[in-house]
């Protein structure tokens, strides 16, 4: 397997097939053009989100039903789009956030 990070800015951090997107899967055959989800963090409360996208192939989270309204992350949540699974793994918790180490 290939294993590789993304790095999430504040706001809003797009996931699809799009040389823009912040987490881009452009060399994925599985995966179609379009944006698939979105996670969004809000520094100011220190709190991950995922939304859904507007592509017509879903995005799945913890292998379970297709994200189709805001859902909170949590560490080790699983994302799927197409036969890519991603792994959220934040540096931001209730334990730090960089807001604090400002």
């Amino acid at each position: 397997g290939r294993v590789r990070a993304y790095e999430l800015h504040k706001g809003y951090n797009h996931i699809g097939k799009d040389p823009a997107a912040g987490i881009a899967l452009n060399e994925e055959p599985s995966v179609d053009t379009g944006v698939y989800a979105c996670i969004v963090y809000d520094a100011k409360n220190n709190r991950y989100d995922l939304l859904p996208g507007g592509s017509a192939t879903l995005c799945y989270l913890n292998d379970g039903e297709a994200v189709l309204e805001r859902s909170p992350l949590a560490r080790n949540d699983v994302l799927k789009v197409g036969s890519v699974r991603l792994m959220f793994f934040p540096c931001c918790d209730e334990a730090f956030s960089w807001q604090q180490a400002e």
